[in-house]
């Protein structure tokens, strides 16, 4: 019996000691494999802006009475002012929008509020409101050839990185075609002379 169990208690042994030399075994194989490297991150930039605004271009017998300013962020035209005397007068603006980022851009929107407020005095105020504001017309002029690497395709603009689209242009006409019963009586103020291009990265 005694010998039995020795030779369990042997074997056992046997068993663990060859377990731990395979153990030893597979942790003598070992190898760490690295990769080493650097990297630099460019600076970049996002910045659209407004730049070279003209003199107005008035038509007819239009006057200006207060010029047009940039912001200092220079992405803000206004606090212009402007009367219209008669029938076919216009005023007209042009400006450049620069391209001075790291990426290229594309218009999402070219947009120019399409209902004017007018306000009349006097009498017949509210039929000289109506009567004027539906002879009014507010756009956004589209440059032709004088553009600087700047693409216009059905109104969306496409500026690449440092560069120039010239000659762009916002233009309030008073129609010449106005009946003459639909003349105003009295002088009709007008608002909501908003427009704005929005840019997203293309």
């Amino acid at each position: 019996m005694d010998k039995k169990r020795n030779g369990i208690i042997g074997g056992s042994i046997l068993v663990v000691a060859l377990v731990a030399m395979i153990g030893v075994v597979y942790a003598a194989y070992s190898q760490t494999l690295n990769i080493n490297g650097d990297a630099t991150v460019k600076a970049n930039s996002w910045k659209i802006k407004y730049a070279n605004l003209s003199e107005a271009k008035l038509t007819g017998e239009a006057k200006e009475v207060t010029k047009p300013t940039i912001n200092t962020n220079d992405t803000n035209i206004g606090d212009y002012s402007v009367i219209l005397a008669k029938p076919g007068d216009s005023i007209e603006y042009t400006f450049d929008i620069v391209n001075e980022g790291t990426f290229d851009a594309t218009s999402t929107m070219l947009y120019v509020n399409p209902t004017l407020t007018c306000t009349g005095t006097g009498e017949n105020a509210e039929a000289d409101a109506a009567n004027v504001c539906k002879h009014l017309n507010y756009e956004f002029v589209l440059p032709g050839a004088a553009m600087t690497n700047g693409q216009i395709s059905g109104g969306q603009i496409k500026l690449a990185n440092k560069t120039t689209l010239e000659g762009m242009g916002i233009k309030l006409t008073y129609s010449a075609d106005v009946p003459v019963e639909e003349l105003p009586k009295n002088d009709v103020a007008i608002s909501g002379l908003n427009a704005y291009i929005t840019f997203v990265q293309d």
